[in-house]
């Protein structure tokens, strides 16, 4: 029951992201998930908490940031 609270959570958050995404820039987008992730933790525990993160994971919008270029010489 506690890790189905995690994956409803999750899937609850991830249409209010998609509603965010023409309101916010992407990397601020990502945060949206972290209210579910901390209810998880709160009501059902550690380990379904970070069952949400991982499954929030693939559906946060952010891009990678500061990369340093590799040239082939």
């Amino acid at each position: 029951m506690r890790f189905a609270l995690a994956a409803g959570a999750v899937a609850i958050a991830t249409p209010v992201v998609a509603l965010l995404h023409a309101l916010l820039p992407k990397s601020s987008l990502a945060v949206a998930y972290l209210p579910a992730v901390i209810a998880v933790a709160v009501l059902a525990g550690r380990a379904p908490a970070l069952l949400s993160a991982a499954l929030a994971l693939p559906y946060a919008p952010t891009a990678p940031r500061n990369l340093t270029p590799v040239s082939n010489r």
